[in-house]
């Protein structure tokens, strides 16, 4: 027999009961976060039902497994389904309700443990024990409900498609009314059947998908066609079902919008003036703005399924104007923008919106310009004044600053402001370094601790003050540079014009081919 002997097991066995105790903590832990990035319904099941082909003749019958053989062959590539936003709904719903399910019955299981813990006969410090660990389950578990019940499960939006019965055995289709009974019994999210029939010679072809989350069929397509043309036809059935399946199928769009001139943009890109008669589009979300002039704009997104064609009626709401006349009385003929838009020349009446900022500039045929913000016809800011007795806006124009004026401006501002903090700093830093000397003098004559810690911080105070003589003097020799050099540099050129000699040198040598011209004329 080996015995294992631990030293000091007074400390040893806490540490043990410790462990024990936070291990289940931990590991709980671990699992809750884990359950938290899950994803519900990564994968989409479908079954393949029989085609009823009991209207084909005998002869014909044996049709039905080769079309639906051909038909399913085609799906082996599809891998993935773009689930629709009311497919993802069904889904949420159905994970939350089973995850309020599956706390209630944990709840209700430890409401039970608890019942029964009281008939078990537990000595009473054990049952107390177990009673508190039970209690304490029992909070953990109804937050748990509350935390489930307030959670949006995270559904798989492009799952992966999985055909339970590829290659067979074939069901029978289900009777009508039965096929969602069918449907959970195969464990499938949908499953596909069809009929077969003879038309006037031909078979007519009807194919159904019967989709879980809407309770019935959601997609149908039928076509007609002869024997010799099976195989096409098996084509391009096969093409819509892979559509179908995929959620790839193609959708459309739709505009009916008022004002006739209002501009329809889908996905920031223009679609049309007042209407899109259809516009092809990849299913999906859509945003769809329409804006018009005086008209309040609309902007909101959408949400398009596979095969769905969308069509929306939009009617814009009018805006309240305000309408008064701009006018530059020194300059008529002047130019009036509202942003960067023109609008025409003053004397000019305009309509602004009531109850918005809006932007209005005018320049006079000689450069000047005036800006003034407005709010309906209340003037904000700006060089203009609104004359209430004729409803005008007079605006003051001047010349327009340059980039070399500015830049002048900027630094002789920045100098001015250098040179005032110089003369601000200096005599308050003369005063520190005269207080700090005062003190350090003092230190000399009567030397203890608290003199020493004042001298010392007077030592400090009077760096810190001649560092602050020396960065204001440094900053405002610079700035002293910056202004010499913008106002030298930055200035207009001055004009030179020519003199008038190349004029005399023109008129000398027209003379001569005047002269030459008329001695020519003589000799002739």
């Amino acid at each position: 027999m080996v015995r294992l002997i631990f030293p000091q097991g007074r400390f040893f066995l806490p540490i043990i009961l410790i462990l024990l105790v936070a291990f289940p903590a931990f590991s709980r832990g671990k699992q809750e976060e884990e359950e938290e990035g899950v994803i519900n319904n990564g994968e989409w099941v479908l079954a393949i039902v029989n085609l009823d082909v009991s209207d084909l003749p005998p002869s014909r019958q044996i049709m039905g497994g080769v079309m639906l053989r051909s038909l399913t062959q085609s799906l082996r590539d599809v891998e993935h389904r773009i689930r629709s936003g009311e497919e993802i709904q069904y889904y949420q719903d159905f994970a939350w309700t089973r995850a309020q399910t599956e706390a209630a019955r944990a709840l209700a299981a430890k409401h039970n443990e608890r019942d029964l813990l009281l008939f078990r006969g537990e000595p009473d410090w054990r049952y107390q024990r177990l009673l508190k660990a039970i209690e304490d389950d029992l909070v953990r578990l109804e937050e748990n409900i509350i935390t489930q019940r307030e959670t949006i499960p995270s559904v798989e939006a492009k799952p992966l498609i999985r055909i339970s019965n590829l290659d067979g055995p074939w069901p029978a289709p289900p009777t009508e009314g039965e096929e969602y009974h069918f449907c959970t019994a195969q464990r499938a999210d949908a499953f596909l059947t069809g009929t077969a029939s003879e038309f006037h010679g031909r078979i007519f072809l009807t194919l159904r998908l019967y989709t879980l989350y809407s309770r019935s069929y959601s997609w149908e397509e039928d076509i007609i066609f002869s024997s010799q043309d099976l195989n096409s036809a098996m084509a391009e059935m096969s093409g819509r079902l892979v559509a179908t399946v995929s959620g790839t199928e193609p959708a459309g769009i739709i505009v009916h919008a008022e004002p006739p001139d209002a501009m329809i943009l889908i996905d920031n890109n223009l679609a049309g003036m007042g209407e899109v008669p259809f516009r092809e589009q990849v299913p999906g979300s859509v945003e769809l703005a329409v804006y018009a002039d005086n008209y309040r704009s609309v902007v909101f997104p959408l949400e398009i399924e596979a095969g769905e064609i969308a069509e929306i009626f939009v009617n814009l709401t009018p805006l309240v104007l305000s309408g008064f006349t701009v006018d530059v009385p020194e300059s008529p003929g002047s130019s009036v923008y509202i942003g960067s838009l023109f609008m025409g020349r003053t004397p000019l009446n305009i309509e602004i919106p009531e109850n918005q900022l809006s932007f209005i500039s005018v320049e006079t045929p000689s450069g000047e310009t005036g800006t003034m913000i407005v709010q309906g016809s209340d003037p904000v800011r700006g060089s203009a004044e609104f004359v209430y007795a004729d409803n005008t806006m007079v605006f003051r124009t001047g010349v327009p600053v340059s980039a070399e004026e500015a830049r002048v401006a900027t630094a002789r501002r920045n100098f001015y402001s250098a040179f005032g903090r110089f003369w601000i700093t200096l005599p308050v830093s003369l005063f520190a370094i005269g207080l700090a000397d005062t003190y350090i003098s003092a230190h000399d004559y009567q030397p203890n601790s608290s003199i020493s810690g004042m001298a010392q911080a007077s030592t400090l105070l009077r760096g810190a003050a001649f560092g602050a003589i020396g960065l204001s003097v440094a900053e405002t020799a610079y700035r002293i540079y910056r202004y010499l050099r913008a106002s030298g540099t930055d200035g207009d050129p001055i004009a030179r014009f020519e003199s008038p000699e190349p004029l005399a040198d023109e008129e000398t040598e027209l003379s001569v081919e005047a002269e030459a011209l008329a001695e020519m004329e003589f000799l002739e």
